[in-house]
């Protein structure tokens, strides 16, 4: 039986959860520009929100994993994350907010990247970005 459904899963600069649960969101991104390879990506977030689908879950074991183009593993090393779902009492809609950051990410080389989530092996969302090789003037920045 499914357990989660997605409802986004982004890569961005920071995101966090306020007041009522409230997601914030900054600087979703596709493009990571690098100047050359091999290359580390200081700093991201993988931001998500996820409706709970199995009425009785009361815990989830989260994996996330970081493939290129072909499916490879790109070396992305995390424990799997246990993650308590809150139980209501009226057994109504539930949802769950998944904020991870992530550093020093290190490519290899250019092309397309995907980040895998999972909820106890069973994949339920993914989010793809491009890692592109560009030369930069003093005046541009890298994301």
């Amino acid at each position: 039986m499914k357990k989660l459904k997605e409802n986004f899963l982004f890569l961005c600069d920071n995101a966090f959860q306020g007041e009522n649960k409230k997601l914030s969101i900054i600087g979703i991104f596709k493009v990571i520009f690098s100047p050359k390879f091999p290359f580390t990506h200081l700093k991201s977030t993988l931001v998500g929100n996820f409706d709970v689908v199995d009425t009785e879950l009361k815990e989830l074991e989260i994996s996330v994993d970081l493939v290129d183009d072909k499916n490879n593993p790109v070396g992305l090393s995390l424990p799997p994350i246990k993650l308590p779902i809150p139980i209501k009492k009226d057994k109504k809609k539930r949802a769950i907010n998944f904020i991870l950051e992530i550093g020093n990410l290190k490519f290899q080389k250019d092309g397309r990247y995907k980040f895998i989530i999972k909820a106890d092996s069973e994949k339920v969302g993914e989010t793809s970005f491009e890692v592109i090789k560009k030369s930069l003037n003093k005046k541009q920045n890298l994301n």
